[in-house]
């Protein structure tokens, strides 16, 4: 069985801005669903400024 390739998403946006922060909200809402459904992460690193 061959393994899936590894895949990398990034969200990017401010969230306090409206029309500005779909990337973050995917982003948030994906990793809930990882953890959820209990499938395999490597990391998951949040950078603010």
């Amino acid at each position: 069985m061959k393994t899936p390739p590894d895949i990398l998403i990034y969200g990017y946006g401010n969230p306090g801005r409206q029309d500005d922060g779909l990337g973050v909200l995917l982003c948030e809402r994906l990793l809930k669903w990882v953890h959820e459904n209990k499938s395999p992460t490597s990391k998951s690193i949040r950078i603010t400024s």
